[in-house]
């Protein structure tokens, strides 16, 4: 059995396509879970022959990372894998996944928006801060890891982190995952709390990552603080990632906190 998560929140004009893309799948059998955020959304579904259907529902908001967790905890199957509410699968993503997946920990495809997707042995990778953000990955259910559900944003590039070690590839060369392009941003964040958790990230791992990974997790941190307006912060963080590993972004971003006003970029 392969049990396939899906979190969701006050998107529902988009959930309907994402659960369809499961229930179209070519292999059974299937565990289709569905974790209703606080968004109180009625997901209807027609006995479907090898689809077992189980809806989980929060009593409040908890963020995505919880509602991960809560899909693991009702899981069933062998394997897993994760569906953002506003994406679908291809159809043979799943039959592709299992079929292909061997010895590896985890079985990865491209999505629409990029052909990259890992293989192999990719614990290095990984370790220099380039996750896997734009691929469709498929888990062994007893290596999978749970998120930190006090992180609102981030939690997944925080949980990769954590993962690093099982960071071990098949891959197939499909597109298994269509991801749609829309203005909405996750409900609750602001710059702040974004702020926050990727500096809680940088915080908590910044001694086991190398010098390529230090200087990634810094500028991602000095982006987002800047947006937030707290700009010595974010010099800071520019210039700790210059010296970890000097990169033209991070020039940018020290020289455009020193500009006059009027003179930015």
């Amino acid at each position: 059995m392969v049990s396939v998560i899906i979190p969701t929140f006050g998107r529902p004009e988009y959930l309907s396509d994402a659960v369809r893309s499961v229930t179209d799948q070519t292999y059974r059998p299937i565990e289709l879970i569905v974790v209703d955020d606080n968004s109180e959304l009625a997901v209807q579904l027609d006995p479907i022959e090898g689809v077992l259907l189980k809806i989980v529902r929060h009593v409040r908001n908890l963020g995505p990372g919880a509602a991960r967790n809560s899909g693991m905890a009702h899981a069933s199957g062998q394997y897993v894998t994760f569906l953002d509410d506003d994406d679908r699968l291809h159809p043979d993503r799943i039959r592709v996944g299992v079929d292909d997946i061997g010895e590896a920990f985890m079985h990865s495809v491209s999505s629409n928006r990029s052909q990259r997707a890992f293989e192999g042995d990719m614990r290095n990778t990984l370790q220099h801060g380039e996750l896997p953000s734009v691929t469709q990955v498929l888990f062994r259910r007893s290596d999978l890891l749970q998120f930190d559900s006090t992180l609102r944003v981030s939690e997944d590039i925080e949980w990769w982190i954590r993962m690093t070690d099982r960071a071990v590839f098949s891959r197939s060369a499909m597109i298994g995952l269509m991801i749609r392009q829309h203005d909405s941003i996750r409900p609750g964040v602001d710059h702040r709390v974004r702020a926050r958790c990727r500096t809680a990230v940088l915080e908590r791992h910044y001694r086991h990552l190398d010098r390529r990974g230090r200087s990634f997790h810094l500028l991602r941190a000095a982006s987002a603080e800047l947006v937030a307006g707290r700009r010595l912060v974010a010099a800071r963080y520019a210039s700790m990632s210059w010296l970890a590993r000097p990169s033209l972004l991070a020039a940018k971003i020290v020289a455009n906190l020193f500009r006059r006003p009027g003179r930015a970029e």
